[in-house]
């Protein structure tokens, strides 16, 4: 479902495949282009066509950040420009605001309250008599966001603030309104530093429906809060193990939900999913937000195996990080069975100097005591020896029956 209208600026538009089937900037010169992303946590691509054209670029990137499709937009509009197709030394210019502002009018009240934005986190809506304060939950920086209501019957930014869900690195601007009494919608245009500029038309976050729910399952849910699960699941050389930690989170403020996510130890956590509490065990998905802020549901459960919790998210599996061992327990070797073996780095084992033989079917894993991987058998020139950190984690990853040796 497209809730964008047809003459709005954005780089999401769906169609038969695609991402975006009038893609912006290009339509802003009349010319329709046809664009495809994909991404997975370190690698990013994107292909954009104009075939009216004859002309496409694909690119490929790797790091953290996405920007694969604002460069491959570079690259054509450096081409339309060289071959005299559209202007030369022409400038993306954001749209005027309109910042007269206008008595937010009664049936918009109704809107206040908690909204779920996927991947995006928990926001609160509460409004003024001319305004709108948008305020992320659950985060470390709970800084509200200020829109004004204006004339033409939106909330707009007036010092800055978007929602830049694109990219830490962008200034940008947004228009906020709501659709179908249960959907942010979000117009933005923001420019990421080095590069151009992009626009999106997004519904942003689901309106959350009360979910009432036992105490003891709720209560359940909350004792787990800050306790940390360790991933056991993956292949020994999937890139998973370098955000091994998992949580799951509660707020007084959404009762009935929970969220998972991946987590460093000194922060409230990434990509938090919500899912709607069920019963003590069992959380499921249920976000039902048209385009990409919908796109990943996840369903948690809490399953216990030898006395020992597991946190499921989807086909992933965490530990209990109460469940590793001791470094100073664990002998000459460590032997991986069905799952992950982690070992927590004690005051007795602080740097050591560990030398560690590693298996053909296996790889290990040292963290520092904020889950940062600083040292790893797939490194391109692996070490076999390492210093072992205070209050860091060790873990050894492989087919069942790799051995590891340890010096």
């Amino acid at each position: 479902m497209d809730m964008a209208s047809a003459d709005s600026d954005t780089t999401f538009r769906y169609g038969l495949g695609w991402d975006a089937v009038d893609t912006y900037p290009f339509n802003q010169y009349g010319i329709k282009a046809l664009s495809k992303g994909g991404d997975t946590i370190m690698y990013h691509t994107n292909l954009t066509v104009l075939p009216e054209y004859n002309l496409a670029a694909a690119v490929s990137s790797s790091g953290t950040a996405s920007h694969s499709q604002l460069v491959a937009q570079e690259i054509i509009l450096a081409v339309l420009q060289e071959e005299g197709l559209i202007p030369r030394d022409t400038e993306l210019v954001m749209p005027t605001q309109n910042l007269n502002r206008a008595k937010v009018p009664e049936s918009l009240l109704s809107y206040a309250g908690i909204y779920d934005a996927g991947f995006f986190g928990w926001w609160n809506v509460a409004f003024t008599e001319d305004s709108m304060m948008l305020t992320p939950i659950g985060v470390r920086n709970e800084r509200p966001q200020g829109y004004i209501y204006n004339t033409d019957g939106e909330f707009v930014s007036t010092n800055g603030d978007y929602i830049g869900i694109m990219s830490e690195n962008a200034n940008g601007i947004s228009s906020i309104t709501f659709a179908e009494n249960r959907y942010i919608m979000a117009v933005t245009y923001h420019d990421i530093a080095g590069l151009s500029q992009s626009a999106l038309v997004i519904p942003f976050a689901e309106k959350l429906q009360p979910n009432p729910v036992p105490a003891a399952a709720v209560e359940a849910w909350k004792a787990r809060n800050n306790r940390d699960y360790l991933l056991v699941s993956e292949k020994h050389t999937s890139i998973k193990y370098f955000s091994a930690l998992a949580r799951t989170m509660t707020d007084d403020r959404v009762p009935g939900y929970v969220k998972s996510g991946i987590f460093r130890a000194d922060e409230k956590g990434v990509s938090l999913t919500g899912a709607k509490i069920i019963n003590e065990f069992t959380a499921l998905g249920f976000q039902n937000i048209p385009t990409m802020t919908g796109r990943d549901i996840n369903n948690i459960y809490i399953t216990t195996q030898n006395n020992v919790d597991y946190l499921e998210v989807n086909d992933i599996r965490y530990i209990n990080a109460e469940a590793a061992k001791k470094f100073s327990e664990i002998g000459s070797r460590v032997t991986v069975g069905a799952e992950t073996v982690w070992i927590d780095i004690g005051d007795d084992s602080t740097g050591r100097r560990a030398t560690i033989v590693t298996p053909p079917n296996g790889s290990w894993f040292v963290y520092d005591n904020k889950m940062n991987c600083i040292a790893t058998s797939l490194e391109k020139k692996p070490r076999s020896t390492v210093i072992l950190p205070e209050n860091g984690r060790m873990a050894f990853a492989g087919e069942t029956g790799a051995e590891f040796v340890l010096r």
